[in-house]
């Protein structure tokens, strides 16, 4: 199909796309798509409530999730216009019960996911499970971290406890709590009457969608682990309201002066130097030559995915109401299908057969990092920390093996030699200006010896215990509020994984005198979660 010109062909290929969610016996998602100010495609698909049995349709409230960051980017911009806010300042200023830990990271930081902070709901589900957390508790993780992940500026970890405090700074500047401040500030003077902030999932919303969680099992309601998901989440919108906004994301008239979002668009760059994609709450990308703008979101049986092609004026919005689905994937494919006349070159990814050699995991002591390489449906992916995340693809240039996580800068791969038989002993793995020796962790790893005893942590207040069953360990972690199980995996002798959905990362054992003094937990957006061995509980495993 050449272009959206060919609106007959063009809407058949988004129905074709989404053909596979137009079902009354399983929840769905809604699409909005919008081609130089005109409205192209607004339809919904699957069931809003299976207990309902309400079908999904443009009028429903969805979670956006993370697209909600932006909004709180602006609220904080809107603040700083006139004077209340300097989102320069650390955010200590506004918050100063906070630890001082690495530094003392500024709200500009906070919004790119640069301030190093760990994440409250990241800490909180390592020691409770999935645990609903009541209103205050969040803000009292973020306060009990005896260390950060990382100095402010030196790298980017994507961090929900960050907007938590820019969100909580609105609050105290603004004397309005953060749902009143936008619906006044934002949503009201754009017309945007469906859309709103809603912190708990246990709240009855009107119109609004239930989430599903597809498990093997089947399907469960989903429920956010919080009781106060403010700005990092907690909005809920539907296709009209969206397709209004990303109008005025692109071509802003009536919220904010011109230095307000001439801020919001600049990637954020680390202290190396080093650039990445992230902006104030949205992300900078090219697609197959085109410049887009976008933010994704993901909740408990729900995802969005909010994108623009500024020079092509179009406009997405995805949100489903089930977890196994993936908004950004299928606006790239709405991408293909209403662009498909000015689209670059698709990528060229690794093939499973030349990088076989590099089969394997890759794993750092300094960053506590683990990298996998792995085969996957597109030839190889490219996993942060024991397979969380979106599998990253890999493709050579210059020399080099290059991942584009999308939103810090790329992770670049070098070492590798393509035409060796035998697998390298390490790699070189370059992230936000750094590079460090990887080594390459064995296949088959004997089991780990002295783990088992009892371990604390002070930054979640729990403790855990490891133990051996059935010829495998496992780790218990009790914490103020919940339990937490984790079936443990030895990589090495000093790196195990650990396994309990939705958690997953990688354990690193400290040893004194050869003697087991602890372990860390690390994942994706947490490091250095150390449990201290209690020595009177230690047995040998």
């Amino acid at each position: 199909m050449a272009d959206a010109d060919n609106s007959t062909d063009v809407i058949k290929g988004l129905d074709a796309l989404f053909a596979p969610w137009n079902r009354t016996d399983a929840p769905g998602l809604v699409v909005g798509v919008a081609h130089r100010g005109e409205v192209l495609y607004r339809r919904g698909f699957g069931m809003a409530s299976l207990e309902q049995a309400a079908a999904n349709a443009p009028h429903t409230r969805m979670r956006i999730g993370s697209t909600t960051k932006h909004f709180t980017c602006l609220a904080a911009l809107l603040l700083a216009e006139e004077g209340k806010l300097d989102i320069d300042a650390g955010v200590r200023t506004y918050i100063p019960e906070l630890p001082p830990l690495a530094g003392d990271p500024t709200l500009r930081q906070l919004m790119s996911h640069t301030g190093g902070y760990r994440c409250y709901l990241d800490v909180s589900m390592l020691s409770n499970g999935s645990t609903i957390l009541p209103k205050g508790a969040s803000l009292d993780y973020m306060t009990r971290q005896n260390a950060a992940n990382f100095a402010p500026g030196e790298e980017m970890i994507y961090c929900n406890g960050g907007y938590l405090l820019i969100s909580i700074a609105i609050e105290r500047v603004s004397g309005l709590g953060l749902r009143a401040f936008l619906d006044e500030r934002i949503l009201k003077p754009m017309g945007m009457v469906d859309t709103a902030l809603v912190p708990s999932d246990l709240e009855i919303l009107a119109g609004a969608a239930t989430l599903h969680v597809v498990t093997p099992e089947g399907i469960r309601r989903g429920i956010f682990p919080s009781e106060e998901v403010l700005g990092e989440g907690g909005m809920v919108s539907t296709i009209d309201d969206m397709l209004t906004w990303l109008e005025h994301l692109r071509k802003p008239k009536n919220l904010g002066g011109t230095d307000t979002w001439r801020q919001m668009m600049p990637r954020a760059g680390y202290n190396s130097g080093a650039g990445g994609n992230y902006c104030l709450g949205l992300m900078r990308n090219s697609y197959r030559g085109l410049d887009t703008v976008h933010h994704a979101g993901g909740v408990f049986g729900g995802a969005s995915q909010m994108l623009t092609v500024p020079d092509h004026e179009l406009a997405i919005i995805i949100m489903p109401n089930r977890s196994d689905v993936s908004p950004p994937e299928l606006a790239d494919r709405v991408v293909d299908i209403v662009l498909a006349a000015h689209l670059g070159p698709a990528p060229t990814f690794l093939d499973v057969e030349t990088g076989k050699a590099l089969l394997g995991r890759y794993f750092s002591l300094r960053t506590r990092v683990l990298y996998s390489i792995s085969k996957n449906e597109a030839g190889f992916g490219l996993r942060i920390n024991n397979n969380q995340g979106r599998p990253l693809p890999i493709r050579p240039a210059d020399g080099k093996l290059i991942a584009d996580p999308g939103s810090m800068s790329a992770i670049t791969i070098s070492g590798a030699d393509l035409a060796a038989e035998e697998p390298p002993e390490s790699l070189v793995f370059s992230v936000a200006g750094k590079s460090d020796d990887y080594l390459r962790l064995s296949d088959t790893a004997p089991p780990a010896a002295g783990l088992a005893g009892d371990y604390e942590n002070i930054d979640t207040d729990s403790r855990a215990r490891i133990t051996l069953e059935d010829g495998g360990l496992v780790m218990e972690v009790a914490g103020r509020r919940g339990r937490a199980r984790y079936e443990l995996k030895p990589l090495s002798d000093e790196v195990l994984l650990f396994r309990s959905a939705p958690m997953s990362g990688c354990l690193v054992v400290e040893r004194a005198d050869g003697a087991v003094t602890g372990v860390e937990m690390n994942t994706a957006r947490t490091r250095h979660l150390l449990f201290t061995r209690k020595a009177m509980a230690a047995v040998a495993a």
